[in-house]
């Protein structure tokens, strides 16, 4: 009901070979994606998919399955671009490292925002330092502290050319309670995700107007 002209494929889902190259979330020997939902939000078509990737390593008559991410990830299309890689991620203990490696030809360096209290929380990752000052404004960095509070999962949002990305890695395929019984707290949890969600994307058309800028 928050979005417009909604079609679910539950079984179509993200390519492989674009989700590796976005270098947006760990990646490795092992993929999967279905459940691909497309609609729009004010005026910003979107899609979005369930992602599972993992790590299989074979020793001798063991077999090891390591779960890098899985969960929902959203792309909004807008019809500007906000220029430059951008990559924001919550932080963990046993980090992703440097988006892209070392052979990607991606270019992003650290960069620590003027907020303590978000660098305790997120890394940002940016080809272009201006533009992320630009595009993390202190209501939008406020609204992802938010989510962080408020949702399960680590989160990761992107900003790659016209599209703006988010990703939650709630160890959760998010479709598999609509064909059985759905419980209120499950409900609630996709609402206020997309809630969520719906106010980041007020806020990029907000900071497009007020600054006269990319989004």
């Amino acid at each position: 009901e928050m979005f417009d002209d909604v079609e679910l494929n539950i079984d179509a889902g993200f390519n492989q070979e674009w989700v590796e190259d976005a270098h947006f979330i760990p990646t490795s020997n092992r993929f999967f994606s279905d459940d691909q939902l497309s609609g729009s939000y004010r005026g910003c078509p979107f899609r979005r998919s369930d992602i599972l990737t993992q790590q299989v390593t074979h020793t001798g008559k063991t077999t090891t399955v390591t779960t890098l991410f899985e969960g929902p990830w959203m792309v909004f299309e807008f019809p500007k671009s906000f220029g430059h890689y951008l990559l924001v991620r919550e932080k963990e203990f046993l980090s992703n490292g440097k988006p892209g490696g070392w052979f990607s030809g991606l270019k992003t360096e650290r960069i620590e925002m003027e907020s303590e209290a978000f660098n305790e929380k997120f890394e940002v990752y940016a080809e272009d330092e201006h533009e992320a000052f630009y595009l993390l404004t202190p209501s939008f960095m406020e609204k992802l502290e938010q989510a962080e509070h408020e949702l399960d999962g680590r989160m990761y949002y992107g900003f790659f050319g016209h599209e703006f990305h988010v990703a939650v890695d709630n160890r959760q395929n998010s479709f598999e309670p609509v064909f059985t019984a759905i419980k209120p707290a499950q409900l609630e949890e996709i609402r206020t995700e997309a809630q969520l969600v719906c106010e980041l994307i007020d806020l990029l058309h907000l900071a497009g107007r007020e600054r006269g800028g990319t989004a």
